[in-house]
């Protein structure tokens, strides 16, 4: 572990693309149980 001017930044940098992989995910799975749904009825 290296010292980094921000140190903030990398931590930054990966909770951006969790939250977006995340955000993904759940889009996804909202996208198809709507699809479940109107197949269902």
């Amino acid at each position: 572990m290296r010292k980094d001017k921000h140190p903030i930044l990398p931590f930054f940098v990966e909770f951006v693309k969790f939250s977006t992989g995340f955000a993904v995910i759940v889009a996804i799975a909202l996208f198809t149980l709507q699809v479940a749904a109107a197949t269902v009825q």
